[in-house]
């Protein structure tokens, strides 16, 4: 499998590189904003829309993806941003202040124990302090 991240890989990433990364015998993965089309090919999409974040620059384009993985950060409405998908995911948000990011961590629980649509996603590289 390769996954394509970084900055917006949409912007980047070609029919033609999915083409080369299928003839390696490998699947591509994308998690992108969804505000841009992707090429025909990809395998699994993973749509992170952050238009409560940026505004109308975020709205997405994409429509379906596999999942829709959303920051959680205890101001903003959870929204799938009208994109159907078989998973969903909140995140809570990484504020820097360990405090607050428990009382953040708390609320995001206790969501997606009130939405059961919704699934607890972790950026565990930061739970265990791995850079």
């Amino acid at each position: 499998m390769v996954v394509v991240t970084g900055g917006e890989p949409a912007l980047q990433l070609t029919a033609s590189l999915v083409e080369k990364i299928h003839a390696m015998g490998k699947i591509v993965a994308v998690e992108t904003n969804a505000t841009k089309p992707l090429p025909e090919g990809v395998d699994w999409v993973t749509a992170s829309p952050k238009q409560v974040f940026v505004g109308r620059a975020g709205t997405p384009v994409l429509h379906h993806a596999h999942e829709v993985k959303v920051i959680f950060d205890d101001t903003h409405a959870v929204s799938d941003a009208g994109i159907l998908a078989e998973h969903y995911f909140v995140q809570p948000c990484d504020t820097g202040d360990a405090e607050r990011n428990q009382v953040i961590a708390d609320h995001c629980v206790q969501f997606v124990k009130d939405n059961p649509k919704w699934r607890l996603s972790l950026q565990t590289h930061k739970i265990l302090h791995i850079r």
